[in-house]
């Protein structure tokens, strides 16, 4: 079984109390049970020790709840290389009439629209062999620019 140790991801305010947790992470995944386990904890360790240092890093600036939403999602997307966006998607909504999560995407997708059209221009300048179904992808984004 991969759960979290004791509770919920520690808020440090020292530099100490972080280091330690850091440390009690990194040998979590070496204390399993059963064969493999190890190989699962090493996700959840990775994600606890990363959610307290962004708790230590948010004491210690004194950010808001805005700076600290902000800066997960530039996290999410500098781990990713997510470069030109991205979205996320609740499937909760798909539970709810009032919701319209398909126009959601859409509407995303627009909005997104333009810059994927200059980066497939750019692309389209660099192709160095690209395979030639890529590069009519690419004329079709950089085309569709203007479009709603």
């Amino acid at each position: 079984m991969s759960e979290k140790p004791e509770g919920a991801v520690p808020w440090p305010k020292t530099e100490d109390e972080l280091l330690a947790y850091v440390r009690q992470m990194i040998a979590w995944p070496d204390g399993a049970s059963e064969p493999g386990e190890g190989y699962g904890r090493c996700v959840y360790s990775m994600a606890y020790a990363a959610a307290a240092a962004f708790n230590y890093v948010a004491h210690v600036l004194g950010t808001t709840g805005f700076q600290a939403s902000a800066a997960q999602l530039e996290f999410l997307s500098e781990s990713r290389g997510m470069k030109h966006g991205f979205m996320i998607a609740d499937a909760n909504k798909l539970l709810y009439p009032q919701y319209d999560l398909e126009g959601d995407v859409l509407k995303w997708i627009g909005e997104t629209r333009p810059r994927l059209a200059t980066a497939a221009r750019e692309l389209l300048t660099k192709a160095n062999g690209a395979h030639p179904e890529v590069l009519a992808h690419w004329e079709r984004i950089a085309a569709l620019e203007a479009t709603p």
